[in-house]
């Protein structure tokens, strides 16, 4: 106003006015463009925030990701380290068991070598032979492992059955298949309590794992009589009646021998 008021001609006052009023425009141009700027960088501040907290989520999710990968990790290396062992002692376990098979097979020989000698000596005829489907079972049970090669689920390992395995509880009979006389009543080692009958016509059969033996050796048995009761002793996974047919001292496979069941 006091520019105006200091014009010395109406030209002059004219021209201050019209300056005036463009510098009026020009500040009310720059507000706009400063209130609209502002408003922008509210948008853009907003935007900048969502993004920093999409990526702090971002950031947490691969925290946590990476958290999990690391316990998967841990989880993996046990489950291994547990399988290595479990490999371990498997691979020890069936080492035990061939060398308690290895035993076995020259304790039957010796004791088949025995039987043929004293046939020998006295002239004794040889029993009819015990036709296949005739012998009794052992024991009451379920079969949980058959005779000949089986391949391990886990370790791709093979061991070879020379026998069955019966599912039994514990305590129950151990009956004698067929009439014979016991060579063998003793502790084993890996089949534990074992039994061995001598069927004197080239026939040999073994129960092992017993919770108890009843009988001795030189004792005569008939079929059906109890020569022990069951249990886990020895290398075994569960209550289970290890038992083997030998025809002389080689294996046959039981379930073409045994009575079939119904």
């Amino acid at each position: 106003m006091r520019v105006l008021l200091s014009a010395d001609t109406v030209a002059n006052f004219q021209r201050r006015l019209d300056y005036l009023s463009v510098l009026a425009q020009r500040e009310r141009e720059l507000l706009e463009t400063f209130r609209s700027q502002s408003q922008d960088l509210e948008v853009l501040l907003a935007r900048q925030d969502a993004k920093r907290q999409e990526l702090l989520a971002v950031r947490q999710q691969t925290e946590n990701a990476i958290h999990e990968m690391k316990g998967v990790h841990r989880e993996k290396q046990l489950l291994l380290a547990s399988l290595e062992k479990e490999k371990d002692l498997h691979e020890r376990m069936v080492q035990g068991l061939q060398q308690s098979a290895q035993r076995v097979d020259a304790l039957l020989k010796e004791l088949s070598e025995r039987r043929r000698l004293a046939e020998s000596r006295a002239k004794k005829r040889l029993q009819r032979p015990v036709p296949k489907g005739a012998l009794i079972w052992p024991a009451d049970g379920k079969v949980v492992s058959t005779f000949g090669r089986h391949k391990h689920p886990t370790f791709d390992t093979f061991v070879t059955k020379k026998g069955i395995e019966i599912e039994v509880t514990e305590g129950s009979p151990i009956w004698a298949v067929s009439s014979g006389t016991v060579v063998y009543a003793d502790w084993l080692k890996g089949y534990g309590l074992v039994v061995i009958l001598d069927h004197g016509n080239g026939f040999f059969s073994l129960y092992a794992h017993a919770s108890k033996l009843l009988v001795k050796e030189g004792q005569t048995v008939a079929m059906g009589d109890t020569i022990g009761e069951t249990g886990e002793t020895g290398l075994t996974k569960g209550r289970t009646l290890y038992f083997e047919l030998r025809k002389g001292t080689r294996p046959v496979d039981p379930l073409k021998w045994l009575v079939k069941r119904p």
